[in-house]
């Protein structure tokens, strides 16, 4: 099982005013029977102010969303390529963002 929050992970609905990012399934994994787990808080109130924060924050929000897609496709695709027809440079980079997205950096 995984530490985090098993995606897809979706920005929708509202909390205390906010919009956030949250997902069909709980901390076993599986899918909850009601409600969603909460992952982030995405601020919205800024948007009044300045809309150029809230195209920041919703462009955060979607990097956000695709989090989980985006590690199970890096894994797969170093668990599918040998090492000998990756840039060395390439490979260094997909195993660091692999540790920091598992906290292991």
């Amino acid at each position: 099982m995984s530490k985090h929050t098993k995606g897809p992970w979706e920005y929708k609905g509202t909390l205390f005013g906010d919009r956030n990012i949250s997902s069909e399934y709980g901390l076993d994994g599986e899918r909850l029977v009601s409600g969603r787990q909460h992952i982030a808080c995405i601020p919205s109130a800024s948007s009044k102010h300045n809309p150029d924060y809230f195209a920041m924050f919703l462009a955060n929000a979607h990097l956000i969303c695709a989090a989980p897609d985006l590690l199970e496709a890096l894994e797969k695709v170093l668990a599918t390529t040998s090492s000998a027809d990756m840039d060395y440079f390439a490979l260094e980079m997909a195993n660091a963002a692999i540790a920091k997205a598992r906290g292991e950096s």
